[in-house]
């Protein structure tokens, strides 16, 4: 599901709500069998994806003191992501998108590819984090709480 997501993201700058809201649809249903994430998991999945990246963008319209209109559908995403996988996953994907989607949008201003006004989306971004979160993420918090320790 990542994939059409993010393709219609780069094409059209819009994550559809038919795709994400059946999958939180399902993602509650599929709580209450067992061996998955709890409903009370689930829950904190949804709080952590969803409600982390609302939270970063009320924080970036405040500091800014820009109003940003578009990106709701972008909070559902991660709701979901955080419902399928848990609030490690979840967290962990906006960090590393947040890294990569800097690290690329810099290169691309660098080497004059995009104006200075140019939107990227961040659904593809989200995507590649969200699967590179779900590969190595066990080991990326080792290494964060290394650094901290």
């Amino acid at each position: 599901m990542l994939i059409p997501l993010s393709i219609i993201d780069i094409k059209h700058y819009i994550i559809p709500d038919v795709l994400t809201i059946p999958g939180l649809v399902a993602a509650i249903i599929v709580s209450f069998f067992p061996g998955g994430l709890t409903p009370r998991a689930k829950h904190r999945g949804d709080a952590g994806g969803g409600g982390s990246l609302l939270a970063i963008g009320a924080i970036g319209t405040y500091v800014l003191k820009k109003r940003r209109r578009h990106g709701r559908r972008r909070h559902r995403l991660m709701a979901l992501i955080g419902a399928l996988w848990g609030w490690k996953i979840a967290i962990g994907g906006i960090v590393l998108a947040s890294f990569l989607g800097s690290i690329v949008g810099l290169l691309l201003l660098v080497f004059h590819v995009l104006a200075k006004d140019h939107k990227l989306p961040f659904g593809p971004f989200l995507a590649a984090g969200v699967w590179a979160s779900v590969l190595t993420i066990d080991k990326l918090f080792g290494l964060y709480l290394s650094w901290l320790g």
